[in-house]
């Protein structure tokens, strides 16, 4: 990261210009994207797996769960950018959304094994509903934030920023799923 910053901010073409960094709007949009993304993508590839182990749901049922959230992303993406359009103010949108991310993030540290699989499907739901506030406005954010000649680094340095949440999100979760999960197996010893 040292090394990163150091060629940057010497080199006259900046892959990623570090001014980018000192635009409170971009920055504000990036941190939300952060941490929206990190807890998504951290959570969907595990949710199937502790249907099907933990709560006995069929393999269609895992796959079920996460339908709610899509469709909760569909309508908030369509109804949140018809406000913003119409009203010009977007920071009760993101605030919305990240909030409803947040709330899903710890109601499914929550889940236990006798937890309804539509109990996760509507805790997906509500994560689907953040997912449709914050990521498109954070997109829309971020370009207008920057001058027009910034606007395709700055679109570029967002979606990096999503991919390095994502695989955040992913490790993390897998080690809150691997150290909670396996210390409820009971290890059976042989007399």
């Amino acid at each position: 990261a040292v090394a990163f910053v150091w060629q940057e901010h010497r080199h006259p073409h900046a892959v990623i210009p570090l001014k980018l960094f000192r635009n409170v709007p971009f920055m504000q949009s990036i941190a939300i994207t952060l941490l929206a993304a990190s807890c998504i993508f951290g959570a969907i590839p595990y949710l199937p797996t502790f249907v099907q182990t933990s709560l006995g749901g069929s393999a269609t049922a895992s796959g079920l769960v996460i339908v709610p959230r899509a469709l909760a992303l569909l309508a908030t993406s369509a109804l949140a950018g018809q406000f913003v359009s119409r009203t010009g103010r977007y920071k009760p949108v993101m605030i919305a959304g990240a909030t409803c991310i947040l709330a899903s993030t710890v109601m499914l540290r929550q889940v236990h094994t006798g937890q309804e699989i539509w109990h996760i499907g509507a805790i997906m739901g509500l994560m689907g509903l953040g997912e449709g506030m914050v990521f498109p406005m954070s997109q829309v954010i971020v370009q207008a934030a920057v001058s027009n000649d910034d606007q395709g680094v700055a679109a570029s340095t967002r979606q990096f920023f999503v991919q390095v949440a994502q695989a955040f999100g992913v490790g993390i979760f897998g080690l809150v799923l691997t150290t909670s999960y396996v210390s409820t197996f009971v290890r059976d010893t042989p007399d």
